[in-house]
């Protein structure tokens, strides 16, 4: 099992640390991020350019691609959204918080979470925090549309 070699609270730290930043997938709609040593991560979020008031889900899943295995705790029952993007919860929320496992080569995890977009037009950053540990917090544009 390698150790992981990255802790981050945001994309700076996470860039330091050899974690790529954002790179946008036309095709798909999605971002992906590098997280170093085969782990990247991929962010979609349902809207592609959302108004106020809209819900949008977003689900970020984490894929290991190199031939190791790692630990790995992650958020169960919702995600933890941040950055300059306002967005207020919908829904209740189970009782959980985390749980561990180990990835392997090949293997995907993965949660969505929905919001409802509460800032007005503009363009904002949101930050979406899957896993606690190794714990990088992947930050995305959005942009969002006048009503």
């Amino acid at each position: 099992m390698r150790a992981p070699l990255w802790t981050a609270a945001g994309l700076i730290i996470a860039t330091a640390c050899g974690i790529s930043g954002p790179s946008f997938n036309a095709d798909t709609g999605e971002w992906t991020v590098h997280l170093g040593d085969g782990m990247q991560q991929v962010v979609a979020i349902s809207v592609s350019r959302p108004l106020s008031g809209d819900t949008v889900v977003v689900t970020p899943r984490v894929v290991e691609q190199s031939g190791d295995s790692i630990r790995v705790t992650h958020r169960i029952c919702g995600l933890a959204l941040t950055g300059t993007l306002a967005t207020g919860p919908l829904g209740g929320r189970c009782l959980g918080y985390s749980g561990t496992r180990w990835i392997r080569r090949g293997d995907t995890l993965s949660e969505a979470d929905r919001a409802m977009v509460e800032s007005p037009a503009g363009t904002y950053t949101l930050g979406v925090q899957l896993l606690l540990d190794p714990e990088p917090i992947v930050e995305v544009p959005v942009t969002v549309g006048p009503r």
